[in-house]
């Protein structure tokens, strides 16, 4: 008999810890909180390229991890900035009238996306660009300006995309 309560206190302590571990797990996948040690984001600047606009007839970007951003300039040019830790893992170039621009992760200890060094991409692009641009994005949201004469096309996999007119 004394062994019953000694198993209720230990199976109440249990629920108890099961409880409060689900209602971490579910607050930091909602955004709530940004552990440095599980989700790391760097906002330096790795990479900065500018490219002339009429050079520029189609835009590829391939994202794994991070935000997407265009925001729009009154340049002729359009310029890309890599935000993140290094740019082992990041490509900006341009041949045959096509920008590609690839950014991959660096896996370090990967459950519910927590060790993803999180990158991000900002394009700065006059808002008359005529162009096609693909995006692709596994993680991450996208957000871009109104483009009325570009073809835009947008495959996420996670969070959200927003375009708005200006």
């Amino acid at each position: 008999m004394k062994n019953n309560g000694l198993i209720v206190t230990l199976i109440i302590i249990l629920a108890i810890i099961v409880f409060v571990l689900v209602v971490f797990l579910v607050f930091c996948l909602r955004g709530g909180m940004s552990l440095s040690s599980f989700d790391s984001y760097n906002d330096s600047v790795i990479l900065e390229r500018t490219f002339d606009m009429e050079e520029v007839q189609y835009i590829e970007i391939n994202q794994e991890a991070g935000d997407i951003t265009f925001r729009e300039t009154n340049n002729d040019y359009i310029q890309v900035v890599l935000y993140g830790k290094d740019d082992s893992n990041a490509s900006v170039n341009i041949s045959d009238n096509k920008l590609n621009v690839n950014y991959t992760i660096q896996k370090n200890f990967m459950f519910f996306s927590f060790g993803i060094n999180k990158k991000d991409i900002v394009v700065y692009i006059p808002n008359n660009y005529s162009g096609t641009i693909n995006i692709k994005n596994k993680y991450g949201k996208c957000e871009i300006i109104d483009l009325e004469n570009a073809i835009v096309n947008i495959e996420a996999d996670c969070r959200k995309c927003k375009a708005w007119k200006n």
